[in-house]
């Protein structure tokens, strides 16, 4: 975002501004060495997403990516990277069916809303589940039981849990820590080349808690490759201002609109 003309008129401030949007704007935040092609994609499908990483939800942000699996069930889903299946959950909300493998770099990876795991697997959670006398299950497995290599098989994919239809729920996350990194940095070759769409324009007084106020908002337009308000003038009453902005993005060949990563 620039901002041009800025003249301060107590007690208004006066804009005069537009949007500047480029294919190089990604670059202003400073990489991270996350190991690319590590992590192979994870279902049998061609890539595609239906959700990416860090999208507002109801009550929570969305911690993984969402990958197609072509509107259909029981695609294969493998593992991403050499380790141990270290987890198993069965819930009929939240994640439904899930798998967590634990990889020698320290990460693990999670993969959600499936339906049946491999036969091996399959039989020691269901004699897990009669020796806790619990459908629903959460278990630890020991290491040197179901080792994996990249790209083995491990289950189907599903529609199980919290899912809203048949798709692949893949996270990344820190092993020690469990915190959930965002998988598309290690390299996923997603096609994307459609730019992000900006909507609207909210203005902030900063002299007043966020929590206290509703913003203005001010309709945008694209014009020539610059986002314009309807209006090009914004008054505001204080001299100390911030923006938010409503937008939302898509993948190459994909009607779904998805959340911004970073602006």
């Amino acid at each position: 975002m620039k901002l041009r003309n800025v003249t301060v008129h107590k007690p208004f401030l006066f804009f005069y501004f537009f949007i500047f949007y480029s294919s190089v704007s990604a670059q202003i935040f400073s990489p991270k060495n996350y190991p690319k092609g590590y992590f192979a994609y994870p279902v049998g499908a061609a890539v595609g997403l239906s959700a990416n990483f860090g999208e507002l939800r109801p009550n929570h942000y969305h911690m993984g990516l969402d990958c197609r699996t072509d509107k259909k069930q029981n695609l294969p889903v493998n593992a991403a990277a050499e380790g141990y299946i270290a987890k198993v959950k069965i819930e009929p909300w939240g994640f439904g069916r899930a798998i967590y493998i634990n990889h020698t770099n320290g990460l693990t990876t999670v993969y959600a809303h499936l339906n049946d795991f491999f036969p091996g697997l399959e039989k020691y959670v269901k004699e897990q589940q009669y020796k806790q006398e619990l459908w629903n299950i959460f278990i630890d497995i020991p290491a040197n039981i179901f080792p994996v290599i990249k790209g083995e098989f491990i289950a189907y994919s599903g529609n199980t849990g919290g899912s809203l239809g048949p798709h692949l729920h893949f996270e990344i996350r820190d092993t020690k820590t469990d915190k959930v990194l965002n998988p598309l940095l290690f390299g996923f070759a997603v096609k994307d080349n459609v730019s992000p769409s900006i909507l609207r324009l909210a203005v902030y007084d900063r002299c007043v808690s966020t929590y206290n106020q509703s913003p203005k908002i001010f309709s945008l337009k694209y014009v020539n490759g610059i986002y314009v308000p309807t209006s090009p003038f914004i008054i505001v009453n204080t001299d100390r201002v911030s923006f938010g902005i409503s937008a939302f993005d898509k993948y190459t060949g994909s009607t779904n609109n998805n959340g911004i990563y970073e602006a």
